[in-house]
């Protein structure tokens, strides 16, 4: 009786299928046996992912490689932000070299996506980011000193209202936002003076650009008291009129080419000290600068 002793054995065609360390087992007549971690399929690998840049609403990445495995193969996908997990897209299986990635309303840039198939990951960084914020448009453009107006600001990818926004005019954050959709939210008009202040958008982390700007109406003088004054001055008086701005400012009021000290006391109204001169006819001889706050 001779025994014939096998060492090795083949396998002529190997199934499709996904995954790592997987055992194999082998069978004759006499009996079966089998080795654990003994086989695996190569990796999925991430070669690619468009577009760069996606809406923070809704959108779809495309991201292609190889080794994604077959239609029902178990496919999971997850993006990162600095390490932290954000909220799990969808997937969807193309073929084995593509997939795509169903995005769930977020912000942030630089991200990390991360595709497992059965067992094994791929991860491919700085894969994507959410667009930032834009403003194209305002309205009204201009408003009043004292602030406590709503402003409308449209644009583009204001996200969702699970978002936190921030709006800043100028240096100068407004107190309340209100988002109304991915392209318009309303915010509180912070007190300011001045003109041509930016406006910027903030979504989350994204800071946003802008291409309209915003201004305060000038200060406008309605009257004076009292309307006449003695040629020797040293008589306080009183401007009354609108956009004043506010408390922190020091207006500076001239009357003809002479420079009175003044005292700010609300956005309607202005104490001013005059010094020697004459003032025959006050509303019409008082040259007060347009702008009196330089």
């Amino acid at each position: 009786m001779n025994t014939l002793h096998l060492r090795f054995f083949s396998c002529e065609s190997i199934p499709p299928g996904v995954g790592g360390s997987i055992s194999v087992s082998a069978s004759n007549s006499d009996g079966s046996s089998s080795v654990s971690n003994f086989f695996s399929y190569l990796p999925p690998s991430i070669l690619a992912v468009v577009p760069a840049a996606v809406s923070q609403v809704l959108a779809t990445l495309t991201v292609r490689g190889s080794n994604f495995g077959i239609y029902d193969s178990t496919l999971s996908a997850s993006v990162l932000q600095n390490s932290a997990v954000l909220a799990a897209p969808g997937i969807k299986y193309v073929s084995d070299t593509q997939v795509e990635l169903l995005l769930k309303p977020n912000s942030g840039s630089s991200l990390t996506v991360v595709v497992t198939v059965g067992n094994q990951m791929a991860t491919y960084v700085n894969a994507f980011s959410y667009r930032a914020p834009s403003v194209s448009s305002l309205l009204p453009g201009s408003q009043g000193t004292t602030g406590g107006s709503t402003l409308t600001i449209f644009g583009a990818d204001f996200g969702i209202s699970d978002l936190s926004s921030r709006v800043n005019i100028g240096d100068t954050t407004s107190s309340h936002t209100v988002l109304v959709s991915d392209s318009s939210l309303l915010a509180i008009v912070p007190a300011g003076r001045g003109l041509g202040k930016a406006i910027r958008v903030s979504i989350a982390n994204l800071i946003g650009s802008s291409l309209a700007l915003f201004s305060y109406f000038a200060p406008s003088i309605s009257s004076v008291a009292p309307g006449n004054n003695p040629t020797s001055g040293l008589t306080t008086m009183t401007l009354f009129g609108t956009n004043f701005a506010g408390h922190m400012e020091t207006p500076t009021v001239t009357l003809g080419i002479t420079r009175c000290s003044s005292e700010w006391v609300s956005a309607t109204s202005i104490l001013c000290r005059v010094s020697s001169l004459l003032v025959e006819d006050i509303m019409s001889s008082l040259m007060l600068r347009a702008n009196l706050f330089p």
